[in-house]
């Protein structure tokens, strides 16, 4: 049973992914592919590093709800994680059907 704070924050969260799988999914081909300049990656190696975010975010709600702690990340993680995603990652030019 969750709290009706929670199931309120829940469906803004699921409105603002169909919002964001919405947008790209009308992106061509070459704005998939262009280098955001402050980011210094693509938009494809974003987009894909936010649906990587939302798999590894669930589990520790998942935790949280089963009234669990859950494992924190380390800066030195986060970093290592971060740094994965740059321009030179296979995932600048990640595919839009499987990202989203």
């Amino acid at each position: 049973m969750t709290s009706k704070r929670a199931g309120e924050l829940a469906a803004q969260f699921e409105a603002r992914h169909r919002e964001f799988v919405a947008s790209v999914e009308t992106l061509t081909e070459a704005q998939w592919l262009t280098l955001v300049p402050d980011e210094q990656r693509t938009v494809a190696s974003l987009a894909h590093h936010l649906a990587w975010g939302y798999r590894v975010e669930i589990e520790p709600f998942h935790q949280m709800a089963l009234g669990h702690t859950p494992k924190a990340w380390t800066l030195a993680e986060l970093d290592a994680v971060n740094a994965e995603w740059g321009p030179s990652s296979q995932n600048a030019t990640a595919r839009k059907p499987s990202t989203c």
